[in-house]
Order: structure tokens, then C-alpha cells, then sequence
């Protein structure tokens, strides 16, 4: 009796952002990153490694502790359910077999039974279900997270063509003296560290 849970995925994401003169957030309180921008001739080009924003985007990295958190405590409320339903299963299969039990005895063992059964199909429904939509309100604010700090950074850098780069996606290969995947995650870091300072 289990439910299929989502978990956070990174999709590829390709950002094409023209140079401008914007200014990010906070940019003078920020330490200048030096960054050389490869060309090809008038085009100037990056892109980021998604398997490694997995590991070191410290937002993907956090929401994923705190699901695995809630999943892993809520698979622990269906099994103890499991394991009353089934403790209960056992005794009254014995008290049958052996004749040992009062109709009252069947009838308890029974409302046992169907009690857990009952619990564990209103957790699978309630909090099973939120917790999917939760995972599935994370993944959304993620892609719109990398997408935004994405811009930001290309406008920053003078970035024209800015793009991921992840197994099995579009792009199959890239020279790595185009890989801007570290300072990226910095900065994409950086921008979330200055949230968490203005919302504490």
C-alpha cells in the first residue's frame, strides 16, 4: 500500500540573455568575480554542468534534505500501521486455527485490522498527497531559481548564449574552456545567502 512520491528533478535549461546594462541585486556589496568570457566571434559563450548544481546549489541541495526528511517520516507512520494490521493478522489466523478465541476476540482482532487499514490508505491520501504537491512546488520554484539567476549572471558576464549542459540532454558535447559551472553556483549561491539574510 505505498503511493509513488515525486522528487526533485533538474531539468535542462537553456537561457539565451543579451547583454544589457542592468545592475543584479546587491551587486556593489558583492565581492567582483573574475570571469573570462570565451568567444566565437561576435558570439560569448558559457554553460553549466546541471549534475554539479545538484550537489553544490546549496536551495536543491536543502529542499532535498527537508523531503527526504518528511518521506522517510511518513514511510515510518504506513509501516507501524503495517505492522499493527499484521500483528493483528497473525493472532487472529492463530486464535482460529486453534479455536482459542471468543466472538468478541474475532470481532476485536477484525476492527484492529480494518483500523489500521483505514489509517494507512487516510495517510497515503492526506499527507502523502501534500507531500507530493510540496515536491512538486519546489521543482517549479527551482527551475524558475536557475532560470532568473541564469539571466542575471549572463547580463552580468556579457553572456550571450548561456546553456546547460546535462547527460542525455541537447547539448552532447562542449569544450570545458566554456564550462562556467563554478562560478555560477557561486554566484546563484551568493543571491540566496542575501535572501536568507533579508528574511531572517
Amino acid at each position: 500500500m505505498k503511493t509513488k512520491f515525486y522528487t526533485l528533478l533538474i531539468p535542462s535549461v537553456l537561457v539565451l540573455a543579451a547583454c544589457g546594462d542592468k545592475n543584479s541585486k546587491n551587486e556593489s556589496d558583492q565581492p567582483e568575480q573574475k570571469i573570462e568570457v570565451k568567444s566565437v566571434g561576435e558570439l560569448t559563450i558559457g554553460y553549466y554542468d546541471m549534475e554539479k548544481i545538484a550537489t553544490d546549489f546549496d536551495f536543491y541541495v536543502n529542499t532535498q534534505k527537508q523531503l527526504e526528511s518528511k518521506k522517510k517520516a511518513l514511510d515510518g507512520k504506513i509501516a507501524a500501521q503495517q505492522k499493527i494490521y499484521e500483528s493483528a493478522g497473525i493472532a487472529l489466523q492463530k486464535g482460529m486455527n486453534t479455536n482459542t478465541l471468543s466472538q468478541n476476540q474475532i470481532e476485536g482482532y477484525q476492527i484492529k485490522m480494518r483500523g489500521a487499514e483505514e489509517e494507512i490508505y487516510r495517510i497515503q491520501q492526506s499527507e502523502g498527497m501534500a507531500l507530493e504537491q510540496e515536491s512538486m512546488s519546489a521543482n517549479e520554484i527551482l527551475i524558475n531559481k536557475i532560470e532568473l539567476y541564469a539571466k542575471e549572471f549572463s547580463e552580468k558576464n556579457g553572456l550571450k548564449l548561456f546553456m546547460s549542459k546535462s547527460v542525455g540532454g541537447q547539448v552532447s558535447f562542449i569544450d570545458s574552456t566554456f564550462n562556467m559551472t563554478d562560478p555560477f553556483i557561486t554566484y546563484m549561491n551568493e543571491q540566496e545567502n542575501e535572501i536568507s539574510k533579508d528574511t531572517e
